[in-house]
């Protein structure tokens, strides 16, 4: 394959790395806005205290995970051109691109994990609260 060929589908992959970024920064906070604006809180027991304790988690790590994917952004940028000077070998500092890319896949790592996780925690309070409630109707 040519130069040619290879160039455009590098530059078509950073696009969608880019749009999947933005997209998974724009869940995380749209979940988190969603969960808060329709929680129904009910500590009268144990069980919607525990309840209303993971929501709770759920809240704060989609908060983690929608701070960490801005932060990933923001560095990014950094990462992205320190590829593209390490394919033009354009001589660089390889301690700084180094930091730059432990940097920004620290940050996306955590990011996801972060919004699986608030997401698994606010599905399993809401089904768990949804079941208890329909048993505890019959």
């Amino acid at each position: 394959m040519s130069d040619g060929i290879k160039r455009p589908l590098r530059d078509v992959a950073r696009e969608l790395q880019h749009k999947l970024a933005f997209y998974t920064v724009a869940l995380a906070f749209s979940v988190l806005a969603l969960s808060v604006e329709t929680v129904k809180f009910t500590m009268v027991t144990w069980f919607g205290r525990a309840l209303g304790a993971v929501e709770v988690l759920a809240w704060a790590s989609l908060l983690l995970s929608g701070l960490a994917g801005l932060s990933w952004l923001s560095w990014a940028h950094r990462h992205f051109h320190a590829l593209a000077d390490i394919e033009e070998q354009v001589p660089r500092d390889g301690s700084t691109e180094m930091i730059a890319r432990k940097k920004a896949s620290r940050y996306q790592r955590s990011h996801v994990a972060l919004l699986q996780l608030g997401i698994v925690l606010a599905v399993i309070s809401r089904a768990i609260g949804a079941v208890h409630s329909a048993a505890t109707s019959f």
